[in-house]
């Protein structure tokens, strides 16, 4: 993501650009069921958005999905 800044009028401190890092695995087996896994921001770097609320850190998901 490119630089931002911090308020509403663009004129505070600047935010550098980010680098998030994600990775994912979906393995579909049978026909009907599928399962994900996925690890997003990985390196746990610390962020910021352009009000300077704290991005969060390392989140894992995991999703089952079975159609019937």
């Amino acid at each position: 993501m490119d630089k931002n800044y911090y308020g509403p009028a663009n004129m505070f401190y600047e935010i550098r650009d980010r680098k998030i890092h994600n990775a994912g695995l979906s393995i579909k087996s049978f026909t009907n069921f599928t399962c994900t896994f996925e690890v997003k921001n990985f390196t746990d770097r610390e962020f910021y958005d352009a009000i300077g609320f704290p991005l969060p850190g390392i989140s894992y998901f995991a999703t089952f999905e079975w159609k019937f």
